[in-house]
C-alpha cells in the first residue's frame, strides 16, 4: 500500500502536495513542526508534529512510508541549519526502504549566461544560499545508505509577484523587459506526484518549469485583460530591498539572490516533457485568475 509522507506540509507547496496526493486516494502523513497542525487530521490525511532534528521520530514515521517528499525550507534570511536538517533526514531514512524526493530551487547554478539550463548544467553558485543548496544536493544525490532519491528543481512560485493582486498590483524586482519563470504550486505538486510514482525517475535530477517565461510588461498586460481591471506594476529596486531588509527578514534574505531578476535563469524542462508528455500546466492567464480568486477569498 502506498503511503506518502510530505515534509513541510504547512508551506505553500506542501499544502498543494497534500491536496494532490490525497486526491488520488493515497494515504498521506503531513508533517509540520507546528503542534497546532495536528488537529487538522482527517481519515485521508494524518498530521504529525516533528522537530527537524528529531531523527528517531522521523525514522519511525518513514518506516511505514513508501515515499518521502521533502518540501521544507528555512527562514529566508538564515539557511545556516539547512544542511544539518537534511543530514538528520537522510539519517532517519536509513533502513526504511522509503523513496526520497528532494525539492530544490535554481540557486545552485549561479549566473550562467545561458539561454536555458538543463539538468546537467555546471553548478557555480555565487550566493551563500546557492552554496548551501549545492551542498545539500550533493548530500542527497550521493547518499549511499538509503533507497533511491530524486531531486526536483522548480522556478519561483507566482506568489512572489502576485501576492499583491488583491491591491490591484504586481510586484517586479528587475528589468521589466527581461523574462522570468514561474510555476503554480498546484502544477508543481502534480509534477512531483508524476515523478514520485515513477520508479524510473530516481537517481536523477528533474527540471519542472510550468508556463513559458514572461516579462513584467507582458504579465501586467495579461493581468489587465483577464482580470478586467487596472493592474499597476510595482517596481522594487535594489535600494528598496535594502531598506525593506531593515524591518523584513525575507527582504534581507532576498538581497543576494535578486540577481536572478537581472540575469534570468531559465530552466530547460524538455527532459520532463520527453518522459511524461505535455502536462496540463496552467497558462499565465489561468494562473492569474486562480490566484486572484484565492486572494479574494472566493
Amino acid at each position: 500500500m502506498t503511503h506518502i509522507v510530505v515534509l513541510g506540509a504547512r508551506g505553500r507547496l506542501g499544502r498543494a502536495l497534500v491536496t494532490e496526493v490525497s486526491s488520488h486516494g493515497i494515504i498521506v502523513t503531513a508533517v509540520s513542526r507546528s503542534p497546532e497542525a495536528v488537529s487538522r487530521s482527517t481519515p485521508s490525511v494524518r498530521w504529525e508534529s516533528l522537530a527537524p532534528e528529531d531523527s528517531a521520530g522521523h525514522h519511525r514515521l518513514f518506516s511505514t512510508a513508501t515515499h518521502v517528499i521533502d518540501a521544507r525550507n528555512q527562514r529566508y534570511d538564515n539557511w545556516s541549519q539547512y544542511p544539518k536538517m537534511i543530514s538528520h533526514t537522510l539519517q532517519a531514512l536509513q533502513g526504511t526502504g522509503a523513496r526520497y524526493l528532494y525539492i530544490d530551487n535554481v540557486y545552485c547554478y549561479g549566473p550562467t549566461g545561458l539561454d536555458a539550463i538543463s539538468e546537467d548544467a555546471p553548478r557555480h553558485p555565487s550566493s551563500s544560499k546557492g552554496k548551501i543548496r549545492l551542498t545539500v544536493e550533493e548530500m542527497v544525490m550521493n547518499a549511499k545508505t538509503i533507497e533511491p532519491v530524486a531531486t526536483i528543481r522548480l522556478p519561483d512560485f507566482y506568489n512572489i509577484t502576485t501576492d499583491s493582486l488583491s491591491q490591484d498590483r504586481l510586484r517586479w524586482y528587475g528589468d521589466r523587459n527581461l523574462p522570468h519563470q514561474f510555476i503554480h504550486t498546484a502544477d508543481a505538486a502534480r509534477a512531483v506526484w508524476q515523478i514520485a510514482i515513477d520508479s524510473r525517475a530516481y537517481h536523477q535530477i528533474w527540471h519542472v518549469a510550468g508556463a513559458p517565461p514572461v516579462s513584467a510588461g507582458d504579465l501586467q498586460a495579461l493581468a489587465r485583460r483577464v482580470l478586467d481591471r487596472p493592474i499597476r506594476l510595482h517596481m522594487i529596486s535594489p535600494a528598496m530591498i535594502v531598506l525593506l531588509g531593515l524591518v523584513n527578514r525575507d527582504a534581507r534574505g532576498f538581497r543576494e539572490t535578486r540577481y536572478l531578476w537581472d540575469q534570468p535563469l531559465i530552466l530547460d524542462d524538455s527532459k520532463f516533457y520527453h518522459h511524461y508528455g505535455k502536462s496540463e500546466f496552467l497558462t499565465h492567464a489561468q494562473a492569474l485568475k486562480d490566484l486572484d480568486r484565492n486572494s479574494a477569498g472566493l
